[in-house]
């Protein structure tokens, strides 16, 4: 397994507040809310140019997940049984009655009327779920057999969903939650935060640094390697099969972002350049995403986070493209030292390789590679080149 360290390109947005925050969720690529500590709210119509606070009434609650259906319509959920709902983007907000003092750590809704938030039951410590068919105005529980607190869920349809736990613990539904089915993930270690991009494909990530994927709905569930066991990895997020992100609460007192545009086969770390524990992150598409933790921290990037990336190996390739970025034809330079199979593959900001420029033994000696843009709309790519055992990766933007 490759794992691949890379120059980051994510940039701190002014919050205003020192607070932790723990949930971050966009609408669209301007439009976003996130929660925290002390029942703390902000919200962005700019994309986080500009950061403003929101008056929640909760007072010293703590809000672990927000998450809206609509520009205007939304829920945030939080210890001791708290959820808030609003209808005008977060201007004002009310609170819900559960009649639980759990502390709910997740919650989705499918449309403005049915969700589900879970989390740990009160006092006993096991996991606890509540759904709702009326936007939130009665919350009632829905009974499982597990036994392990409940830290995420996440819905593809109405019908179909899971949630993830302690112990490594998923329960999956396929009608609406009227019954619960385990599924055997093979870790104990506690899972936090759980994404399905479609009804097969899906992702949990969680503590000793664990992320777990399956491609079969969660019948199987296959581990990927984050490369550190000391991770809590806190959140994950996919907008394709291939292209996804992770992040860490603790590493060796800096902030890890992590990155994959192969569906988790090679996972990257960004050095997000904050010492900063992260806990949630999010993206509106392959190139925009956020990521929120301690100390009121709030990241972001235009670029998917990637300025290069270049893979621990060996002896490492020097490539040189040149000119980068370009509107028609760029050359990529490289050198062989001694007679080497030779690849170099272009990739598109989903992953999906989409040319083969190179495949080859080549000798000793100085190689120019052009390369125009035929067939090739204007955005950010990436070229793999390979000279024996030696990898790197870099960027390439087309004008």
């Amino acid at each position: 397994m490759t794992i691949l360290h890379g120059y980051s390109q994510w940039n701190a947005q002014t919050s205003g507040t020192k607070q932790i925050l723990h949930s971050i969720f966009f609408i669209s690529p301007t439009q976003g809310w996130t929660v925290g500590a002390d029942g703390t709210i902000l919200t962005t119509t700019n994309g986080g140019s500009t950061w403003s606070e929101l008056t929640s009434g909760t007072g010293s609650s703590y809000l672990e997940s927000v998450f809206f259906i609509s520009s205007t319509q939304g829920w945030a959920v939080g210890d001791s049984g708290v959820v808030l709902k609003t209808n005008n983007g977060g201007s004002s907000w009310s609170k819900q009655i559960t009649d639980t003092n759990s502390a709910l750590s997740s919650v989705f809704f499918t449309s403005s009327t049915q969700g589900w938030a879970v989390g740990s039951s009160f006092p006993v410590g096991s996991g606890r779920l509540l759904h709702t068919t009326d936007g939130g105005t009665t919350w009632l529980v829905q009974t499982t057999t597990s036994t392990d607190d409940f830290t995420s869920v996440y819905f593809v349809s109405p019908t179909q969903g899971w949630i993830a736990g302690g112990s490594g613990t998923i329960l999956v539904t396929t009608n609406g939650g009227s019954t619960w089915n385990s599924q055997t993930t093979g870790t104990t270690s506690g899972l936090n935060s759980i994404y399905f991009v479609n009804s097969t494909h899906g992702w949990a990530v969680g503590s000793n640094g664990t992320i777990i994927s399956t491609t079969d709905g969660g019948n199987t569930w296959n581990s990927q390697s984050s490369g550190n066991t000391n991770y809590n990895i806190t959140s994950v997020n996919f907008i394709s099969v291939l292209n996804g992100w992770a992040v860490v609460n603790y590493s060796a007192g800096f902030g890890v972002i992590l990155t994959t545009v192969n569906g988790g086969s090679n996972w990257t770390v960004q050095l997000a350049g904050t010492t900063a524990g992260l806990n949630s992150i999010y993206f509106t598409s392959a190139t925009e995403g956020w990521a929120v933790g301690i100390n009121g921290t709030i990241l972001h990037t235009s670029d998917g986070g990637i300025q290069s990336v270049q893979e621990f190996s060996p002896k490492s390739p020097i490539s040189v493209i040149s000119p980068n970025p370009f509107s028609t034809s760029s050359t990529i330079k490289f050198s062989v030292t001694s007679p080497s199979l030779v690849k170099l593959e272009l990739f598109d900001v989903s992953g999906r390789m989409i040319s083969s420029l190179v495949n080859e033994i080549k000798a000793v000696g100085d190689y120019n590679v052009p390369l125009n843009n035929e067939g090739y709309s204007t955005g950010m790519y990436f070229y793999r080149l390979q000279v024996g055992d030696a990898i790197e990766t870099k960027k390439i933007i087309i004008q």
